[in-house]
This record gives structure tokens, sequence and C-alpha cells, in this order.
């Protein structure tokens, strides 16, 4: 009877063994970030322009002192798109607030949140978008956001524009980690 060499089959059992194990990734890919979500921006942190310092909202709102004190501040989320605005990939946000510090106005600004690992991150905002406009949408195409509205047209009272505007906005770097949103044509 002829000899069974146990030779090959130990030469082939690691080799078998070690083809189980997963191999080495090299350039290995990131998972994807997950989008922002509406809650993440509802509960955001925003610079406003009346007083330069940021908010961190509940619920799409901040409101702090009394309606007829001078400290008095109440900001609301009225709109959010989504799309990658600073170009990395990912999917950020364009917030449009509503901003009243006393008194009959209510301006509107145009915040952005960056998205990094899933985690919203205040960049830039807009102001200046006026006073009591009326906001059709908020779109964002490419890395442009696309506010239409209608704003106080001649002879229009504050309380009903009707000129139809399209503004559109840009984030641009400013110096090594800032941010600012620029309008664009």
């Amino acid at each position: 009877m002829p000899a069974f060499s146990c030779y090959p089959i130990i030469v082939l059992c690691p080799a078998i063994l070690l083809s189980l194990l997963p191999s080495p990734s090299f350039g290995a890919r990131r998972p994807p970030t997950p989008p922002l979500s509406i809650w993440q921006v509802n509960s955001a942190e925003y610079q406003v322009a009346f007083d330069g310092k940021r908010h961190k909202l509940n619920n799409g709102r901040m409101v702090s002192g009394h309606p007829s004190g001078a400290d008095y501040m109440d900001i609301q989320v009225k709109n959010t798109a989504f799309g990658d605005m600073n170009g990395d990939g990912t999917v950020d946000a364009v917030v449009l607030l509503a901003v009243n510090a006393g008194g009959t106005g209510t301006f509107h600004e145009l915040a952005v949140l960056l998205n990094r690992d899933g985690k919203p991150v205040y960049a830039a905002t807009k102001r200046g978008l006026g006073d009591r406009n009326n906001i059709k949408a908020l779109t964002v195409s490419g890395r442009t956001a696309i506010l239409d509205m209608k704003v106080q047209g001649p002879g229009d009272a504050m309380c009903c524009p009707t000129k139809k505007v399209k503004l559109k906005f840009r984030l641009r770097q400013r110096g090594k980690t800032g941010f600012q949103l620029v309008q664009v044509r």
C-alpha cells in the first residue's frame, strides 16, 4: 500500500486559512459622511447681525430677553435647503433665518452650516436680505444657494412686497479657516 503524505495538506491549510482573512486595504475609502438632519439644523448655533454673537437654537428657535427690552432677540429657522456648498462632497445646509430684535421689523439672514463628519459647523451668514420680505423658495444648485423672494418695490407698503427677485450666493474662503457668503450673478 502506498503511504499517504500529509505534506501537501499541511502546506495548503495555512494558505487556505490566510486567503480567508481580510486583506489589508491600502487607500481604502472612508464611509460616506451622513447628511445633516433637520433636527441638527434646528439645534445648531448661528451668528446673527444684530449683536454679532452666536446663538444656539432649540427646535428651530431662540428667544431671549423681554419683547420690550433692549436685550430682546428672537431667531427662527424659516427654511432649509441641502447641498454641497464648499465642494468637499458632503451635504451641507443653507438656512434662512428670521431675526427680530424688538420692534416691528423681521429681518432675514442666510446662514451656512458645513457638514463636518455628520455634525453641523457654522460657517457664515449673509446679512441684509431685507425686512418682511416674502420668501418663495430656497434651493441649492451646484455650490450656489438660490433665494426666490418678493421684496418691497416702489410704492409697496412694508407689509406687502411685490417685486420678484432671485438672489444667488456662494461660499468663499476667507483666510485660512474662515468663510463668507457672497452674492453672485
